[in-house]
């Protein structure tokens, strides 16, 4: 075995570097929110395309994840629509304080971002969405992300002294990156302290961590910065 790149260079020291993603919860995560993000798009697409008075605002979809588990992509388009309808159908409502609520296909609800949930990362205006967990039960507490997190970093950590055994001369490297739902209750504060203090292989001579620039609700950039070493 042997890490994911080697950057050599005439008269500096050798680096290898082994990146990892950390996905948390990691069953189904992935399709799972592609999902969400997919259905919140067709809702955007089909509200602003027909109100443009809906453009410049912040808004919010809020539905149960376990609603769209599983769902095809056509059957995601076709309730994105739906919702959008009925959004048109009732455009003063859904700018209101109060916002607007459905039952169909499923129990949601869409109106301006609520205030005392945005801070000095919330964009300007765009379209956000707020997934539950399964069974309305919300979002899992501080200390079970991190727990996750942590066990699942620490997971992906089991084949680096076997990646990194034969590169003694080089400056070995990890570079990671976390997905999760942006709205769980953890920052990348709360991320590089778990790393920093955590045990590492003998074999890591340094960490650098993914951050996300995001320019808008779906959009981001990725800068790297060294956390440990």
């Amino acid at each position: 075995m042997a890490p994911d790149l080697l950057l050599e260079g005439p008269g500096a020291t050798s680096v290898a570097i082994e990146r990892k993603c950390v996905v948390w919860p990691a069953k189904g995560y992935m399709p799972d929110h592609r999902n969400s993000h997919d259905l919140l798009w067709h809702v955007q697409n089909g509200v602003c395309s027909e109100d443009d008075s809906f453009i410049g605002g912040l808004y919010q979809l809020r539905f149960e994840e376990s609603s769209i588990r599983g769902l095809s992509n056509r059957e995601i388009q076709s309730i994105g629509f739906k919702i959008a309808k009925v959004v048109l159908e009732n455009a003063v409502i859904a700018k209101s304080a109060r916002g607007l609520g459905g039952d169909e296909p499923f129990i949601w609800w869409f109106g301006p971002f609520p205030s005392q949930e945005r801070d000095e990362t919330t964009p300007d205006s765009g379209f956000g969405m707020l997934a539950i967990g399964e069974g309305g039960r919300g979002l899992p507490s501080r200390a079970r992300v991190l727990e996750g997190y942590a066990g699942e970093f620490y997971r992906l950590m089991t084949d680096i002294d076997e990646k990194f055994s034969r590169y003694d001369n080089c400056r070995r490297l990890i570079a990671v990156q976390f997905f999760g739902d942006p709205l769980m209750p953890i920052d990348e504060a709360d991320i590089v302290q778990m790393i920093v203090t955590g045990e590492l292989p003998n074999t890591v001579d340094e960490v650098w961590l993914a951050y996300h620039d995001w320019a808008n609700a779906d959009e981001y950039e990725v800068a790297w910065k060294c956390i440990r070493g």
